[in-house]
């Protein structure tokens, strides 16, 4: 760990990037739709899961920024990962079909099911261009 920085280097950045990975798939269920809606009661277990093997500074804010920070993006990754999965195998068009195709890093049937339910009902994102005239 760097001491000024208080974060992973070198092989530990690797090592712990993937040890998140593993905690996020595993034990983090996808039914939350944004990262700040996590219980604070859920983030503690990822940070316990994660003590296991590295040594966190609980006690410093800094460092466990950045511990949080690493835990939403890998979150997003997986809920990213989820989606594409879920469009390319029917998404809106074939719901059904896509419920049936789990997503190998989702808990459950249940989290899989939220998690369609959510994407089912989400109204398109419209992107607003907006043209200024002289």
């Amino acid at each position: 760990m760097d001491t000024n920085t208080k974060a992973f280097i070198g092989e530990s950045a690797t090592t712990f990037a993937t040890e998140i990975g593993i905690v996020i798939r595993n034990d983090c269920p996808m039914n939350f739709h944004k990262w700040d809606l996590i219980p604070e009661a859920m983030k503690t277990i990822l940070y316990e899961k994660l003590e296991g093997k590295f040594q966190l500074l609980r006690t410093n804010k800094a460092f466990m920024k950045y511990v949080d920070g690493r835990l939403h993006a890998q979150w997003v990754r997986t809920r990213g990962a989820l989606s594409r999965h879920w469009k390319e195998n029917g998404g809106k068009t074939y719901p059904q079909r896509a419920r049936l195709q789990v997503h190998s890093n989702c808990w459950s049937q249940d989290d899989w099911d939220h998690v369609c339910d959510y994407w089912e009902l989400e109204k398109p994102r419209v992107s607003m261009l907006i043209i200024f005239y002289k």
